[in-house]
């Protein structure tokens, strides 16, 4: 598995890494120039065990989930090239003749003269990408075990040039040893294993070839191992003049293998190079000019750049590069590999007659829509006669859609496990809410000796970091373990209907250590975060152990917010002045520290952008509390959706309506401070209501706004905004319940922490 989300694994994994070691160094570093915060925070570790083994447990879910997503992602992907490079060996790429002839049958190639093989072989022999080619004669025939009595209706028997063997490797019998097929026989011939099995034979069996009319027999010398040029399905395989007398195609083959230089996963790193050498060999550049001609014209183009843009992967790749070479003035070599490629061609062949589903400009004139389909019918005939030979690289092909599946089935498992990662930020974040109401005496306490609000943030940092570090280790051996058991449950399922292929069990270490720190960076954000919100206090409320507020009843001045927007802007320069005057203190650690700060933050340029967006957020949170700001917003977001305006999507008409609603209850909390109601029974009121609101709202059927909205575009990030909204309003609940839910843990624990 090479990709995820269209992104890199090895960018993924180097972005992680480079974020856990960052984090991991800073907290380091805290805690060296903070030894008694760090050792206040870490003691509570070893003095519970069975807190710390819960809260281990309820840390190390997401990474669980994430480690089981990407071992099966790797497992699938490993399969499959497996199965791929042991059906196809050294075979990199297959020439088909393109060109049918009288003596042809239906449904099997065309033949072409050895003649012409020899010929290709000449043309071919100072490439030194390639170090194997051979031609076949390849077809399929009814065939019977005369000592079984078993058949297999479609064998595919195949002639072999023994003299072209190199580059290939040679047969491997299943017994062991290798063979030749100079060996063989007049009248005998090999069986791979796939074959035995269907037909129960072993070697000196003799089979019964049905060709047309006619009956022949063979006697099977040997039982070779499958792949390669011995095939992957059930073959029988022949030298090449016994088979083209077999088939009476005397001096004519129908195949040509090509084998890249290397072995069979280097060869395949060759192939698109390979494959664009041979299809312009095979290509006539006078029809390549023609074709050239027809398509560079302004209504092909147009309709080439849209389909373009509704495609992914190597196609959307290509079809952006055919544009380009359609628009140069001279005929290259990339615009005749491309208008050789089929897949190319049969996109730009459903361009060109306006298929039903492809996306036509708005407005376009009949005219217009009957010039593409002239130039449609015109380039149909020019692609047949453009390729003398198809050029198929079934390697490269197989072992890209192996990477895809891999990539697609980790990204469905996260997808899926959305919710459920969700969960896993909420459990983390109500483990330490609770330790945090548990501890609320002792943390007043702490605060009134001395200890600033920085000091309890950095003790829960040090306490949590810990938690992290191991159970993401857990985690992941826990998520490959699930992975193993899904593979498990997969193989059963497929003996039911292939009793040959397995999913063979493969993690990377790569997908380890990406697991390990994406949790890591999920809990560790989720306890930074965690560990503010429980340090904002009241010293005297914490000692005697009276309920508080979670929101501020005060709202932070206009001009300190403003202040704080204005430093935000020009961070790095403050960060300098503040080292020049550290300097003149001759405090030249700070001095140090203050200009690295300057450095990262101009260096690493979204981090200034952060520190920016969260000014501005600081500064209109006092206007969001109160709900009308937050109204505001989400109604832009819905009726911006309804209009078109912004993209039509479910997700985002439902973030909006979430946004009102979250809106509307923060304006019923300011309403209801003018009742006698206390702060904390306001709160509860306002934000039940609020998790209500959203509950219902996307619990509603799909169609409930279409009325309004229209048809709306919908995905998997449906489900990923609506668990963002409904894990908020959990957080919410936890936040504003945690005195409740701490006496209700006492009461049935008969204890706390």
């Amino acid at each position: 598995m090479e990709e995820l989300f269209g992104l890199s694994m090895n960018g993924i994994m180097l972005f992680l890494l480079a974020t856990f070691i960052g984090g991991l160094a800073v907290v380091v570093l805290l805690a060296v120039r903070n030894r008694v915060m760090a050792k206040l925070g870490l003691r509570n570790i070893p003095r519970r065990w069975a807190q710390t083994i819960l809260i281990i447990v309820g840390v190390m879910l997401s990474t669980v989930i994430m480690s089981a997503a990407l071992g099966t992602g790797d497992t699938i992907s490993f399969s499959i090239r497996s199965e791929t490079l042991k059906g196809l060996g050294h075979i990199d790429e297959i020439l088909v003749y393109s060109r049918a002839g009288a003596e042809d049958s239906l449904g099997s190639s065309s033949y072409v003269p050895f003649e012409r093989f020899e010929q290709i072989e000449r043309d071919l022999a100072g490439l030194d990408t390639i170090d194997g080619l051979t031609a076949q004669l390849a077809e399929t025939a009814p065939t019977v075990d005369l000592r079984t009595s078993l058949s297999e209706g479609q064998m595919r028997v195949v002639g072999i040039d023994p003299a072209r063997m190199e580059g290939f490797g040679a047969f491997t019998l299943t017994s062991g040893g290798e063979v030749r097929l100079e060996s063989l026989a007049p009248g005998e011939a090999y069986l791979n294993d796939r074959a035995a099995k269907e037909l129960d034979a072993e070697a000196g069996d003799d089979l019964r070839v049905v060709i047309g009319e006619e009956s022949h027999i063979l006697k099977v010398r040997g039982v070779v191992e499958r792949g390669g040029l011995a095939g992957f399905g059930s073959t029988l395989i022949l030298p090449l003049e016994p088979a083209q007398a077999l088939f009476d195609r005397a001096s004519r083959v129908n195949l040509i293998v090509v084998s890249n230089r290397g072995d069979e996963v280097a060869g395949e790193r060759l192939s698109e190079e390979v494959t664009r050498e041979l299809r312009v060999l095979f290509a006539d550049r006078e029809v390549a000019s023609q074709l050239k001609e027809l398509l560079n014209q302004e209504p092909v183009l147009t309709a080439l750049e849209r389909r373009q843009s509704v495609l992914e992967g190597d196609l959307k790749r290509d079809l952006s590069s055919l544009r380009t070479e359609l628009e140069r003035d001279e005929l290259s070599d990339e615009l005749i590999s491309l208008l050789a490629d089929e897949d190319v061609s049969d996109e730009l062949l459903d361009i060109l007659n306006i298929r039903g589903d492809l996306p036509v400009e708005e407005g376009s004139s009949s005219a217009r829509l009957e010039a593409l389909r002239e130039a449609g019918l015109e380039a149909s005939t020019l692609f047949r006669d453009l390729r003398e030979f198809q050029v198929f690289d079934f390697k490269h092909d197989a072992l890209s859609i192996a990477d895809d599946a891999g990539s697609a089935t980790t990204s469905l498992f996260l997808i899926m496990s959305l919710f459920s990662i969700m969960v896993g930020v909420l459990l983390i974040f109500l483990i330490f809410v609770m330790l945090a109401a548990a501890r609320r005496s002792e943390m007043g306490m702490t605060r009134a000796v001395g200890a600033k609000r920085s000091h309890l943030v950095k003790m829960f940092l040090f306490e949590g970091t810990a938690y992290a570090l191991v159970s993401a280790a857990v985690g992941v051996v826990l998520g490959l373990l699930v992975s193993a058991l899904i593979v498990l449950v997969i193989n059963r399922i497929i003996a039911t209907f292939d009793a040959d292929f397995r999913i063979v069990t493969h993690f990377t270490v790569r997908s380890a250590i990406v697991a390990y720190c994406l949790g890591m960076v999920i809990t560790f954000g989720t306890i930074l975060f965690s560990a503010y919100r429980v340090s904002r206090l009241n010293i005297v409320m914490a000692i005697r152990g009276l309920p508080e507020t979670l929101l501020p009843s005060e709202e932070p001045p206009f001009r300190t917010r403003l202040n704080y927007l204005r430093k935000a802007q020009f961070r790095p320069v403050l960060f300098l002045i503040r080292g020049v005057r550290f300097a003149v203190r001759r405090r030249f650690g700070r001095l140090v520290q203050s200009w690295l700060f300057a450095v990262l933050w101009v260096v690493i340029f979204p981090i200034w952008i952060v520190d920016i967006v969260v000014g501005v957020f600081r500064f209109a949170w006092p206007y969001l509390l109160r709900g009308w700001l937050t109204f505001l917003l989400g109604l832009l977001v819905a009726v911006g959706v309804a209009s078109g305006s912004i993209p039509e999507r479910d997700s985002l008409f439902g973030g909006g309506v979430s946004l009102m609603i979250l809106g509307l209850g923060l304006m019923l909390r300011t309403a209801l401070k003018r009742t006698s109601l206390r702060p904390e029974v306001r709160d509860r009121i306002a934000f039940t209501a609020i998790g209500v609101g959203i509950l219902v709202m996307w619990a509603l059927p799909p169609d409930t706004f279409r009325g309004i909205t229209g048809d709306l575009d919908g995905d998997f990030d449906v489900m990923f905004i609506a668990g963002i909204f409904m894990v908020a309003s959990a957080v919410w609940a936890v936040m504003f319940n945690a005195d409740l839910l701490l006496k209700a843990l006492t009461a049935a624990t008969g204890r706390v922490g």
